[in-house]
């Protein structure tokens, strides 16, 4: 958001330096992202499906870029799967990460309380980055498809992240008094991960709960 030119150079030129680089025989992971799925408020979002916002929508430069990061791959006829990632979460996030639930864990460590931007309302579906990266690899070298969605099953809202955090920090949640919404926010983000599950035949998640003391563990070591 606060360089949009160089977000598009990334998913886009980069991209393709890279695919020139590739070779005949080579394999290449494109890392996607649900925000591609932007405009389509619905659960259960599959790989067949496309997104709906606009070009002038806020975020465009990321969810447009990531589009035609994916039309370039599939333009380029070389061995390459897709991966559209979505909320990844766990350790190794650097400090100051403005993402929600990074930010939630610093402002209740920096904090007196979690004083949210909005009510909260908004669905997020987590995966942890162990299952992440599992899932990544199995794509990578063992896909049978091209492009799969790569998610977790914790589906949880802001709200209630907040107070889990707060519960683990004892700091008490507060949302503003008058009704927020932020802009280009989706308010539900639950991709289907059917695809993956079937072929691979994952069966366990991290649950949140675990995920997040671990996460705040490890935040806390630092």
């Amino acid at each position: 958001m606060d360089d949009k030119i160089k977000t598009i150079k990334i998913n886009t030129l980069s991209t393709m330096y890279l695919l020139d680089k590739l070779k005949d025989e080579g394999k290449f992971l494109y890392i996607s992202s649900s925000e591609i799925y932007s405009g389509l408020d619905e659960y259960h979002i599959t790989e067949k499906e496309t997104g709906k916002s606009s070009t002038d929508h806020p975020r465009a430069c990321y969810i447009e870029s990531k589009k035609c990061g994916e039309t370039i791959c599939y333009s380029s006829g070389k061995n390459i799967k897709i991966a559209r990632l979505s909320l990844a979460y766990g350790p190794g996030a650097k400090k100051g990460d403005k993402r929600v639930l990074y930010s939630l864990i610093e402002k209740a460590m920096n904090n007196n309380c979690i004083e949210l931007l909005d009510g909260g309302e908004s669905i997020r579906t987590y995966c942890y980055i162990t299952d992440v990266i599992e899932m990544m690899w199995n794509i990578f070298l063992h896909g049978k498809e091209a492009v799969y969605n790569v998610a977790g099953i914790s589906q949880i809202s802001i709200l209630d992240l907040a107070k889990l955090i707060g519960k683990e920090f004892i700091k008490e949640v507060i949302t503003p008094a008058k009704k927020n919404e932020l802009i280009g926010s989706p308010k539900i983000v639950n991709i289907s991960v059917d695809r993956y599950v079937q072929e691979f035949n994952k069966t366990e998640f991290v649950d949140i709960n675990q995920g997040l003391k671990n996460t705040i563990d490890w935040y806390k070591n630092i």
